[in-house]
């Protein structure tokens, strides 16, 4: 059987005349409608439910902050150390649980009693927590329960970027990554109106009813989603036996899901590979500054990390009477944030071997709790409301990632060349292909080739 070939670049896929490619298998042709009809299959089943899913786990790092506006901090006689402490207190735990959540999932199957269900399990978990927000009394038991909220969803991301790998080819890793964290706009936005509404509540504590209210909806979600969730595509029950064979063989890196071994030699290559680093280093940096794209993703990232520094550079550098100048700086800074899907989806499309894989991915998040931890302290009390201090930091660190950035661009461009030059375009032999997609990218030179 022939395998729909992979472009040995990402120039040479716009030139990549798939309608004369088609896999056969059991008497049966596949053509490209099929497959765009099976994608589509696909993405109805899996993207609106993992976005919802995203969106909520998000509420919680707006809720704390709403919550002080209705009382949390006078109710548990917080003072300002302490709130800053509970906030913070919750990347702690995420930090604690990346990397042995990591090797869960490298563990675990897709789909049931796999990686899917464990990602939902953590959602339902993480409702449980954050509905309980509403009971402590004071300082520590909101820090418990904020500490274990980080440990649970620490394996949201990482199992929402397994399962991509999974599902979807190399080339359409970056739209699906970026459509399930849209979840993060949407509960930014969703969340601001219904506090709204739930500040007006009277008679019961507005904050106590908003992480009730978030709680109760993320356990929800998720035992609906644990009901719903598919087994993996040769099991979906949303597909045809003839669409799930196709669904199957049109992944090659899907054979993953049989290769669970834990294997020490990935993670060394894991901690000798500069890309791991590269992106590591760059949630580091990014997080300092939080508190027809699927081609060329790293050229996308750059452009949104140079808006980003701009429009810091704009709100330290313009006069405060000038506020329409300053919040249109501050509008065009978080434009940064939207390269964090690009990035997580260069993990799953260019680092190969399950183990070499989420040990990066967990050096990824660590980075990135890291940088949430340290990056309030650049806010000086002293400095307010200015914070020039924060801001010139943001402008370093955020002009620093796009430097990495454009490194990995180096680094990458680079290794496809020197892999085409020793072998040639990748080989289109879908058995070395199925023999490679359970070994490391370092490891398949012959048929894999990076995204840039």
């Amino acid at each position: 059987m022939a395998d729909i070939p992979r472009p040995t670049t990402p120039e040479s896929l716009a030139k990549q005349n798939i309608n004369d490619v088609a896999s056969e298998r059991l008497g049966e042709t596949w053509t490209v409608e099929d497959e765009t009809k099976v994608v589509r299959k696909i993405d109805w089943h899996l993207m609106p439910p993992m976005t919802v899913a995203y969106m909520l786990q998000f509420l919680d790092k707006i809720t704390l902050n709403n919550a002080s506006i209705m009382g949390i901090k006078q109710d548990l006689h917080l003072t300002g150390s302490e709130y800053s402490w509970a906030s913070s207190i919750f990347y702690f735990g995420y930090l604690v649980a990346a990397y042995p959540a990591s090797i869960g999932l490298a563990k675990l199957p897709l789909g049931k009693f796999g990686r899917t269900d464990a990602s939902l399990l953590s959602s339902i978990t993480w409702g449980v927590l954050l509905a309980l927000h509403a009971v402590p009394h004071n300082f520590a038991g909101l820090m418990v329960l904020r500490f274990f909220l980080g440990v649970f969803e620490s394996v949201i991301s990482p199992a929402f970027s397994l399962i991509v790998s999974i599902w979807y080819r190399q080339e359409e890793h970056a739209s699906r990554h970026s459509i399930w964290s849209a979840g993060n706009v949407g509960g930014s936005i969703v969340g601001s109106f219904v506090s709204f509404g739930i500040a007006h509540i009277t008679g019961f504590p507005a904050w106590k009813a908003l992480f009730i209210l978030y709680g109760g909806l993320g356990f929800l979600w998720g035992l609906v989603l644990l009901f719903l969730r598919p087994d993996g595509p040769s099991k979906a029950r949303f597909l045809t036996p003839e669409q799930r064979e196709l669904a199957v063989n049109r992944v090659s890196s899907f054979r993953l899901d049989r290769a669970r071994k834990y294997d020490i030699a990935e993670i060394k290559e894991a901690l000798c590979d500069v890309q791991t680093w590269i992106i590591a280093s760059w949630a580091l940096l990014t997080c300092f500054g939080n508190s027809a794209l699927t081609a060329m993703p790293i050229y996308v990232i750059i452009a949104l990390l140079v808006t980003g520094m701009v429009g810091a550079i704009m709100v330290r550098q313009v006069e405060a009477p000038q506020k329409g100048a300053r919040f249109f700086g501050m509008l065009l800074f978080s434009k940064f944030t939207c390269a964090f899907p690009l990035v997580l989806s260069l993990n799953a499309s260019n680092i190969g071997g399950q183990t070499k894989k989420t040990f990066a991915s967990a050096m990824f998040f660590i980075a990135y709790c890291v940088g949430n931890i340290a990056g309030p302290q650049v806010f000086i009390a002293s400095e307010a409301p200015s914070y020039p201090t924060a801001f010139a930091t943001m402008i370093v660190t955020v002009g620093g990632a796009a430097i990495v950035m454009a490194t990995l661009r180096v680094v990458l461009t680079r290794r496809n060349r020197k892999r085409d030059d020793e072998f040639g375009p990748p080989s289109e032999d879908i058995t070395e292909e199925s023999e490679d997609a359970q070994r490391t990218d370092w490891q398949s030179k012959k048929t894999f080739r990076y995204r840039y």
